[in-house]
């Protein structure tokens, strides 16, 4: 089993994943930028908004 942790710490962000021989391996990042899949309706008024450019 996949083991993944991920948490807020005073630098920014730990995120923990198991190495798959049953240690684990921790990297740092300055921040977390996620995106949770989630479909706008196509009534959102953010359908309607002109093309970046």
């Amino acid at each position: 089993m996949n083991k993944r942790k991920v948490e807020r710490v005073d630098d920014g962000v730990a995120i923990t994943l198991s190495d798959g021989t049953g240690g684990e391996k921790t990297e740092m990042f300055d921040y977390l930028l996620a995106a949770t899949g989630r479909r706008w309706p196509s009534s959102s008024p953010i359908h309607r908004l002109p093309p970046w450019g």
